[in-house]
Formats: C-alpha cells, sequence, structure tokens
C-alpha cells in the first residue's frame, strides 16, 4: 500500500471510529486495546493491495509482560480492529 493510501486508510478509520486510532505518518496505525496494550497495523509499502499490512501486538508500557487472562479479550479486540480495517481498505480500493 503506498503512504497515501495508508492515509487514506487511516482517515477512515478516525471518521468511523474518532479518537481510537493513532497514526505515525508513515507506517504505523495503532489502538490501544488494554492499558499499556496496543494492537498496531503496519504498512507493508513493498506490496500492492488492500492486503499489504499486517499487525502486531505492542507492549508499549505493559512492563513487556502480555499477561495469560489477557490473552483471550485481546485476541477478539484485535480481530474487532482487523475487520475494522478490511472495512477501510475496501473503502480505499473501491474508489481508485
Amino acid at each position: 500500500m503506498t503512504r497515501e493510501e495508508f492515509k487514506k486508510l487511516y482517515d477512515l478509520l478516525e471518521l468511523a471510529n474518532p479518537g481510537e486510532y493513532d497514526y505515525n505518518g508513515e507506517d504505523t496505525i495503532s489502538n490501544e486495546v488494554r492499558r499499556g496494550i496496543w494492537v498496531s497495523i503496519i504498512n507493508l509499502e513493498d506490496t500492492q493491495g488492500k492486503d499489504s499490512w499486517s499487525d502486531c501486538y505492542d507492549l508499549r508500557n505493559a512492563n513487556g509482560k502480555l499477561w495469560e487472562r489477557h490473552v483471550l479479550d485481546l485476541q477478539g479486540k484485535r480481530l474487532e480492529i482487523i475487520e475494522d480495517v478490511k472495512r477501510a481498505a475496501e473503502k480505499v480500493f473501491s474508489h481508485e
């Protein structure tokens, strides 16, 4: 996905979910799913098309720990975020 397409993706996510997503202006869109634990969407600029991104857990302020009791909740929230991203990506690519 180009940087411009990724920015459009972020704009659509922000429009649908005001204040929930952070964008670093380059290649990462993040959503805090639990205190200190984020799901980040990483743009893979070398790959073209609507599925040219990947996701990961980002333990920013979680003291480097992902507790087992959080895992199921985090997986559910991650799937919700991925569905939001897929819907927004469809809109980005349907306008081209």
